[in-house]
This record gives structure tokens, C-alpha cells and sequence, in this order.
């Protein structure tokens, strides 16, 4: 995970990245201290997810942030 300007960056596994792509799974879930990570949410409008092996991404737009049994979920 990396946060660059209002855009938050996370690598995802080829075959998650063509689901999270296609549409047909439009969200990911990720294990983030929230101590770390709610100033720097804030600011965040956009995702994109980079595939972990192909060097592909792409970017949407976050239409929710949830945060949830010590994970968060961002929607687009």
C-alpha cells in the first residue's frame, strides 16, 4: 500500500486483479493498523490496483471506505 496525492496504490494477485477489473468484484479488503491509516484516509478519492505480476493497473473512483473486524474495505 502506498498513498501518493488523493490516490491510494495496492498490488493485487492476477487473479483477484481480473475480477476487481471485469467489475464483477469491486472492492478489496485489506489488514491496515487504524492508527495508521485514518488521517491519511481523509484525503482519499481514488484507488488503483496494480496487478502483482504483469505490471498492469488501473484507477476508479472510491465510493466508500468501510472499516470492519480490523480490515478495511474500499468500494468503487
Amino acid at each position: 500500500m502506498k498513498i501518493i496525492g488523493e490516490t491510494i496504490h495496492f498490488n493485487s494477485s492476477p487473479f483477484f486483479y481480473k475480477k476487481e477489473l471485469s467489475g464483477n468484484k469491486n472492492n478489496t479488503i485489506r489488514r491496515i493498523p487504524f492508527c495508521d491509516f485514518y488521517e491519511l484516509s481523509k484525503d482519499i478519492l481514488f484507488i488503483c490496483i496494480h496487478s502483482s505480476v504483469h505490471g498492469y493497473y488501473f484507477q476508479r473512483k472510491l465510493t466508500d471506505i468501510s472499516y470492519y473486524d480490523g480490515n478495511f474495505i474500499f468500494s468503487w
